[in-house]
């Protein structure tokens, strides 16, 4: 539940139940600073390059048989330098666009991907490095 409206997602306003009518107080929320616009981020076609890329690169490792996901202690390492950068806003980074605690797949899981920042925080893992 969202403190600032009752409601699970603090975007939407609370949708009425029954014959319960929404105010202009229910349905209006100020969230700036709070939720990120998507200026903060990369375009979506940069993103989707990125992710088109990040993919190509770990299932070229895959037909090669190396190493395409990282042992779990690694993982873990990269997300907590990632949730500590300045770069993080709202869980998702604004170098790449990123989400740095998503759901399914992460750049963190991926060998073959490093930090977009110059130097780079977390680098290409091999279990030969």
């Amino acid at each position: 539940m969202n403190a600032l409206n009752g409601n699970r997602h603090p975007t939407h306003p609370r949708r009425s139940r029954g014959n319960e009518a929404l105010t202009k107080s229910d349905s209006t929320v100020n969230l700036a600073g709070l939720v990120p616009s998507p200026g903060d981020f990369p375009s979506l076609p940069r993103q989707a390059s990125n992710l088109v890329g990040a993919l190509s690169r770990a299932a070229g490792a895959a037909i090669s048989r190396r190493h395409f996901l990282v042992p779990p202690d690694i993982r873990l390492h990269r997300e907590t330098i990632c949730v500590a950068c300045e770069e993080n806003l709202a869980g998702r980074c604004r170098k790449c666009g990123c989400g740095i605690r998503a759901q399914f797949l992460r750049k963190t899981h991926l060998a073959t991907e490093r930090c977009p920042l110059n130097p780079p925080k977390w680098d290409a893992w091999s279990p030969h490095a």
